[in-house]
């Protein structure tokens, strides 16, 4: 086995070796969006920050009114529209 072998184990059995080494109660919440909270213990979600919500891109913005245009929902579109170019 050569060096680079040998290394490319002792790294992998490394990782392995610190990613399965907390436990439920261990885990903590940064904040109340992320999906760890279901395992986490009461404390730590009562701990944890709101986050803000995210910024809806214009693009994202401009997709939604060309698929309410496509369905005819003319009023919904427009809304879209005026949102993307503002």
């Amino acid at each position: 086995m050569n060096k680079r072998t040998q290394l490319t184990i002792v790294v992998l059995a490394g990782l392995l070796a610190a990613s399965g080494c907390a436990t439920p109660q261990e885990r903590t919440v940064q904040s109340q969006n992320e999906r760890n909270w279901l395992d986490a213990a009461p404390e730590a979600i009562s701990a944890a920050r709101p986050v803000d919500e995210p910024r809806i891109l214009p693009q994202t913005h401009f997709a939604a009114a060309r698929l309410f245009e496509q369905q005819g929902q003319i009023e919904k579109a427009i809304v879209q529209y005026q949102r993307a170019y503002s």
